[in-house]
């Protein structure tokens, strides 16, 4: 029943589940993913499979702080292929684990593959992005 449910039917409160990022993209917590896949195909009866390394691309700016990574994985449920995606993040050197931008790579890819689904595919839809955060979004202009 993964597949006809949007963020409301699946337990995600339009208020409190979907977050808001700073750059003004809305998400749904990568745990509400996993319990949706839990509760559809059982614990151990779904996978998502990397298929390849990670991935460095190449820096768009000389100056960037940051190195974008990817990494293509494909979501298994019940030995069946189901959907397959990029996942992807930056990663600052400096200030961050390896293995805390290769989780939010493989989370990236998880929410891709479960869009494929149906699984809170509102987020994908300008018009109800925009309406969400005109009810429940927090506009920070940067001016202090």
């Amino acid at each position: 029943e993964v597949s006809t449910q949007s963020t409301e039917s699946s337990g995600i409160n339009a208020e409190y589940g979907v977050l808001l990022a700073r750059d003004g993209t809305l998400s749904v917590p990568e745990d509400h993913y996993k319990a949706l896949l839990n509760q559809a195909f059982g614990v151990g009866g779904w996978a998502l499979i990397p298929l390849d390394d990670i991935k460095e691309l190449p820096a768009m700016d000389p100056n960037q702080k940051y190195v974008p990574l990817v990494r293509e994985y494909a979501l298994y449920a019940h030995e069946r292929f189901v959907s397959q995606a990029f996942g992807e993040t930056n990663f600052y050197s400096a200030n961050q684990k390896y293995s805390d931008a290769a989780e939010t790579i493989k989370a990236s890819a998880l929410t891709r593959c479960c869009k494929d689904l149906g699984v809170a595919s509102e987020l994908w839809d300008k018009g109800w992005t925009e309406r969400w955060r005109g009810e429940y979004g927090i506009q920070d202009s940067g001016v202090d």
